[in-house]
């Protein structure tokens, strides 16, 4: 089954009116879905073109920390390898890999 599913965004329905949403939230997001279906989608071409398969992982949980100088680092708790698929009506649909499916 499929975990995330990236409308084309020519054929995505627009983001419905939310009770805590402005039209300014609904357009940030409208344009983030947007920027990340034109990403993972230029990384499929790429992956198609060069003949070599690009290797996805989706983050799970969040740790974080700081370091001696103060930064602060973000890094997923867990990273599980997905699979990019292309669906017939150009949405991309992203499921986990078959190597991370418990046996």
């Amino acid at each position: 089954s499929a975990w995330l599913m990236l409308r084309r965004p020519d054929r995505a329905r627009p983001i419905e009116a939310g009770s805590n949403q402005t039209e300014a939230q609904r357009q940030r997001l409208s344009k983030k879905a947007d920027e990340m279906y034109a990403s993972l989608f230029a990384a499929r071409q790429e992956s198609l073109r060069t003949g070599q398969r690009a290797q996805l992982t989706v983050g799970v949980g969040l740790v974080r920390w700081t370091t001696s100088d103060g930064t602060v680092v973000d890094h997923p708790l867990v990273q599980i390898p997905v699979e990019l698929q292309l669906a017939n009506d150009g949405a991309l649909i992203i499921r986990m890999a078959d190597a991370a499916k418990a046996s």
